[in-house]
């Protein structure tokens, strides 16, 4: 993830550091720093899914105000740290003003979130396990440990913003959880031959002491289990999974901007 917000400050912290000499107007100004963003983001994350690009159709109002900070980050010559927080906040303000939107996107949607993350799992169980356990303590924004990890982290996020911009622009109605979702979700898995068993190494006593494979394994079955929950259950169960993705406070994304 952290690839993704220096990808969309590097080539404006190219122009940062040339400094203001050159003389035009701040629409003009505005518009250059946009296609360096666009051009940083492209060079830095080859595949990935385009954030610019969807801010610009589905936010423009929140790229409006990044613009206006990358403005000002050029003309006060601001370190880059300041235009990588600027960066991240805007996604984290959107997920946080917008969050009960997703709890109306389209189910195709959901599914889509869900499927991202169940990718993101199954590349951690490939030698990189003990992150599993930070992905169920809260490790929504973690520092990737490859870039091959980090493209199914933009990916991931790219989602979420659609599903976001969906339920808000074709809402369905909001999903609400009901008392014993969670207990019919995991007897209808049972009942589909999931090992629901192997769950409880998700549960707060049992992580600390879990092996980190385990744990991977847990969550890629939780996740496939919730893609073939059907009827309301099943997009219930899918909003509430996709609900505990959003990033809402910037201090979660501080690892990924370290990195």
């Amino acid at each position: 993830m952290g690839r993704a917000f220096v990808g969309i400050t590097a080539a404006l912290l190219v122009l940062l550091s040339a400094g203001v000499g050159r003389a035009e107007d701040d629409a003009a100004l505005r518009a250059r720093l946009l296609q360096s963003m666009r051009q940083g983001y492209a060079e830095a994350s080859p595949g990935a899914p385009d954030l610019i690009e969807l801010l610009s159709a589905r936010f423009p109002d929140d790229l409006d105000a990044l613009m206006d900070k990358a403005l000002a980050a050029y003309k006060a010559q601001r370190p880059p740290e300041q235009m990588r927080a600027a960066v991240a906040g805007t996604f984290v303000a959107i997920q946080a003003r917008d969050e009960d939107k997703l709890l109306s996107a389209p189910d195709a949607d959901l599914s889509a979130v869900i499927a991202a993350q169940g990718d993101i799992v199954r590349a951690l169980d490939q030698g990189h396990e003990d992150l599993c356990k930070a992905l169920v303590s809260g490790g929504a924004a973690m520092a990737a440990p490859t870039p091959q990890i980090g493209l199914l982290f933009v990916t991931r996020l790219h989602r979420v913003l659609t599903a976001i911009a969906d339920g808000r622009d074709q809402p369905v109605p909001a999903r609400v959880m009901q008392d014993d979702d969670y207990v019919d979700f995991a007897l209808a898995a049972r009942k589909r031959g999931t090992d629901i068993k192997a769950w409880s190494v998700l549960a707060a006593d049992e992580l600390p002491d879990a092996k980190p494979g385990d744990v991977c394994r847990a969550l890629d079955s939780t996740y496939g289990a919730a893609l073939a929950a059907e009827g309301g259950l099943g997009q219930r169960i899918r909003a509430d999974l996709s609900h505990e993705l959003l990033v809402t406070d910037l201090d979660i994304y501080r690892p990924a901007l370290e990195k």
